[in-house]
């Protein structure tokens, strides 16, 4: 309720005065950090006398994730990551610009069900009590072709020497052989 015959307010922002004497009733507060708590108050003038003082916590917004990377990449899966962000309650996973996993608590996440010689647009959003970031920048991560050489086998083995062959995998347009 309205306090009769103000002539001003006092506006705090964690125990520090920030507007004195303001005459509006709402105020905008702008360059705060992600993810941080801010203990905001107010308090009335009436003739140059304060009032008790209102209080409100407030948790600002999680910037978004950075450092998308993955790892263990198979033709039907991979491991993504991402750095932690101050705040974050939680992590959200996007696929291709579709959310497939809400409030993850670790920064790493397991992809899964994926088709072989596909492109996947990866990004990441944090969340926190009041609400979602934005969604991180995007990673591509292409999944590898799924089938694998097959039927090795050695022959004309020597002291020196041996032959090793293999059956064909369709499409291929060469062979890396490591040996040891």
């Amino acid at each position: 309720t309205p306090i009769s015959n103000t002539t001003g307010y006092n506006i705090y922002k964690n125990g520090i005065l920030e507007k004195s004497n303001y005459t509006s009733t709402s105020s905008v507060f702008s360059n705060l950090a992600g993810g941080t708590l801010y203990k905001m108050e107010a308090s009335a003038l009436v003739n140059s006398v304060e009032s008790a003082k209102g209080s409100l916590d407030i948790v600002t917004i999680c910037n978004s994730p950075t450092g998308l990377n993955h790892s263990n990449l198979k033709p039907s899966e991979f491991v993504l990551s991402w750095n932690s962000v101050t705040g974050a309650s939680g992590y959200n996973i996007y696929k291709n610009n579709t959310i497939i996993a809400t409030n993850i608590s670790t920064t790493s996440y397991n992809v899964k069900g994926l088709t072989a010689q596909v492109t996947y647009n990866m990004s990441v959003s944090a969340t926190n009590s009041s609400g979602e970031s934005s969604q991180s920048s995007t990673r591509s991560v292409t999944t590898p072709r799924g089938d694998r050489v097959s039927g090795l086998q050695s022959s004309n083995i020597t002291t020196s020497s041996f032959t090793l062959a293999w059956n064909s995998v369709t499409d291929a347009t060469s062979y890396k052989i490591y040996k040891n």
